[in-house]
């Protein structure tokens, strides 16, 4: 997007046109170009625009917070605290950097944030990796209850064939995804 200047500076843009450059009316120019500008963005647009993605990450993560008492999985619980925690840290630091009036943050900081992430990011893994594997477990033990535990204790033997026919059916549909 280009930068929308203000009148002031459109106005001694053209002053410099129509009387050549001076160093007076650089100063001023530059002086009319900071003082136009929001939070160190050229235009309030270029600010909610680099606000807004932030803005948005801490919103989702305050929303996953909201949800997080429904969540009745303990991992799934964990997860959801982890990226959520996650969403509102990294939102919060884009935020900050939005408004912050320096060029940039610190050198500790970012020392700070690399040591936080590299704590909560393999922790998210493990969770992750593991309520993964903690579901294919549980549907395994549901498929083998459905298989052959109730084939061969309440099928009757004349039923079997229609029963294995019928959960075979159940199963490619699954796997189709239908």
């Amino acid at each position: 997007f280009m930068a929308k200047k203000t009148p002031e500076v459109v106005q001694i843009e053209q002053q410099i046109k129509r009387e050549g450059e001076n160093a007076e009316l650089n100063q001023k120019l530059e002086r009319a170009k900071l003082d136009s500008r929001y939070f160190n963005f050229p235009t309030m647009r270029r600010f909610w625009y680099n606000a807004g993605k932030p803005i948005t990450m801490i919103f989702f993560g305050i929303v996953l917070m909201y949800i997080l008492p429904s969540v009745i999985d303990k991992n799934a619980k964990t997860i959801t605290l982890m990226i959520s925690l996650l969403l509102i840290g990294i939102g919060s630091y884009f935020l900050i950097w939005c408004i912050w009036i320096k060029k940039d943050f610190p050198t500790t900081l970012y020392y700070y944030g690399i040591i936080i992430m590299s704590i909560i990011s393999p922790f998210l893994a493990y969770y992750l990796i593991n309520y993964k594997k903690g579901l294919r477990t549980i549907i395994r033990n549901l498929f083998d209850f459905i298989i052959i535990d109730i084939n061969d204790k309440f099928i009757s033997e004349d039923q079997k064939r229609d029963y294995v026919r019928s959960y075979q059916n159940q199963i490619k549909k699954a796997i189709d995804g239908q």
